[in-house]
This record gives structure tokens, C-alpha cells and sequence, in this order.
């Protein structure tokens, strides 16, 4: 089963001229449309959860890079908790092998994204306990040092409680190998459909998650936006190869867009790039271009719980 659940909610997705409109007359308005659709996706996420696949253990959800798909899973746990369902977070980035353990490409640099840097056999094991133990023992990791820690992390899942796990490859059918079908929800996240002008696209997918990839890297990770650029074709082979066609294993389909959340992302953005080398400014002339054409909206306007706050 795959339900894209914006697939018939099209004709309320917001165009540039409309957005740039509503952005000087009440940004406020737009923000909370916007805000409002989407949780009415949320909530119909949480009835197939509970409702249409009724006693399932695990809910996986994966995305590319910058889908949101941190924030979207603190959510459906504070939906689940609202409901009286409990659930245990399982870290799937706990699991990494390590610097030495992640494939080198032709160029000479790591393939950060490829699924043979995780533990997929003790990803297993941990999985498979937790569910029908309740508990299990998992690895910690150090990121800084790109190496597994000695100590150890103990995981117990609540009575009657509900796994959630998050990641790149979190609904790749290899990670959950000798769970029962029944007991898995797995959910997609993305951004599909982008900004349209003129019946046209203009703001594409891409687009969207390099601005939130550019500004989150800056402000929670003090990594500089010239180093984001340059890596982000790696990222985007990477998907293109282990991410994307995991698709097709979903049962839910997610579109984290937020239309307002460009011209949110805007003026941050923009600033990022004047001091960058001219010929970096070139590659992303085009995105640069579209991004000018956004009316900024105060970042102060949008909602604490909204899942825009994982990027601004």
C-alpha cells in the first residue's frame, strides 16, 4: 500500500504570485493555512498508524537529506503520546561502523550515505529484541571521532509501546529482516511538488531542501555554507543511489513543504552566499536567482512546533 497523502490536496498548494501576496498582506494567514494542512496530514498519519494497521511494533521513517524528517518524527511522538501510545526512539546513527568501515569512492572520498556503514546485523538483533522483549542492549558513537564508543546504551520499550525509528535508510527492508510485515509502518519523507509560477516550476524540491540544508548547517552545526555547496552533489548521488529508490517500500508518502519557509529562509540565505568564491556563486546562479524573487516573512511569525524551526 502507498499513500501519497498530498496527492489530492494539489489545487490548495500555493503559488509564487500567491505566496508573495499573502507574504505583504498577512503572512501570518499563509503561515497558518499552511500550518493547518499539514497537520490534517498528520493526523491522518496517525489513524493508519493506530487504526488501519492496528498493533503494529515499529514505525520506520526515511527521507534524503533535509526532508525534515527529525522534526516530522518528534511529531507523530508527541501525536502518539496525545493518543495514550507510548514509543521508544531507536538510533539508527548509533549504529555506524565507523570512518574506517564507510566506502571509498573513485574520487578518493567516503560514501557517507551508502548503507554498508551501519551495522546491519546488529541493527537487526537490537530491532527484533526490542520488539519482542522490550528491551535491548545498542552501541553509542562518537561523531567527532567517527568511531564506535565502548560504552553501551540500554533501550526499554514501554508495555504495549510503539519503535519509532528515524534515518536515511530506515525503511530498507534489509534493516528489518525477520520482523513480521504486519508489525512495520514505513513512511517517506520528501518534498514533492515544489513552487510553481506562471502553471510552471520555479522553486523545485531541490531547491527547498538545499536552502534548509544551507541555513541548518550554519546555525546548528557551524559548518560554512562553501562547504555545504561542495558537498552537495555527493549528497544528491547519494540519494539518487540508496535513498529515492526506497520509495517504493513505503506505505505512507510525506510532503514536508512549508510554501511560506522560503521567504522565511530568504534574506539568512541570500547573506550566506555574497562571500562566496565567484565560481561557487555561478554553479547556483539559478537557485541564487529564483530565491530573490521570494517576499521575506519574519522568522518570528512561524509557529515554535512548527517543522520549519529544524531549519531557521
Amino acid at each position: 500500500m502507498n499513500n501519497n497523502l498530498y496527492g489530492q490536496d494539489l489545487k490548495k498548494r500555493w503559488t509564487l504570485e500567491e505566496i508573495n501576496k499573502m507574504a505583504k498582506s498577512d503572512p501570518q494567514y499563509l503561515i497558518n493555512s499552511v500550518e493547518s494542512r499539514f497537520n490534517s496530514m498528520i493526523e491522518k498519519v496517525i489513524n493508519y498508524i493506530l487504526v488501519e494497521k492496528k498493533g503494529c511494533k515499529l514505525v520506520l521513517v526515511s527521507g534524503p537529506s533535509s526532508s525534515g524528517k527529525t522534526t516530522f518524527s518528534k511529531i507523530i511522538l508527541e501525536r502518539l503520546k496525545q493518543k495514550g501510545v507510548l514509543a521508544e526512539v531507536f538510533p539508527f546513527d548509533n549504529f555506524y561502523l565507523g570512518f574506517d568501515h564507510v566506502p571509498i569512492l573513485e574520487d578518493g572520498s567516503r560514501d557517507f550515505e551508502a548503507i554498508e556503514g551501519l551495522d546491519i546485523e546488529g541493527i537487526r538483533k537490537s530491532l527484533i529484541d526490542l520488539i519482542h522483549t522490550g528491551e535491548c542492549i545498542i552501541p553509542t558513537y562518537d561523531f567527532a571521532l567517527m568511531q564506535p564508543k565502548k560504552e553501551k546504551e540500554y533501550l526499554k520499550n514501554p508495555k504495549n509501546g510503539i519503535v519509532l525509528a528515524e534515518g536515511l535508510h530506515a525503511i530498507n527492508p534489509i534493516l528489518t529482516k525477520g520482523i513480521r510485515p504486519k508489525d512495520i509502518v514505513r513512511i517517506y519523507v520528501d518534498i514533492d511538488s515544489g513552487i510553481t509560477h506562471k502553471g510552471k516550476m520555479f522553486f523545485s524540491p531541490k531547491f527547498v531542501r538545499l536552502s534548509r540544508r544551507v541555513l541548518r548547517d550554519y546555525i546548528y552545526r557551524q559548518t560554512l555554507s562553501l562547504k555545504t555547496l561542495k558537498m552537495w552533489e555527493n549528497i544528491l548521488r547519494g540519494e539518487r543511489l540508496y535513498i529515492r529508490p526506497l520509495r517504493r517500500y513505503a506505505h505512507i508518502r510525506v510532503d514536508t513543504l512549508h510554501e511560506f519557509e522560503v521567504c522565511v529562509m530568504k534574506k539568512e540565505t541570500l547573506e550566506l552566499f555574497e562571500d562566496l568564491p565567484p565560481e561557487i556563486k555561478a554553479n547556483f546562479a539559478k537557485f541564487i536567482k529564483s530565491l530573490e524573487k521570494f517576499n521575506e516573512i519574519k522568522k518570528d511569525l512561524v509557529p515554535p512546533n512548527s517543522l520549519t524551526r529544524e531549519f531557521i
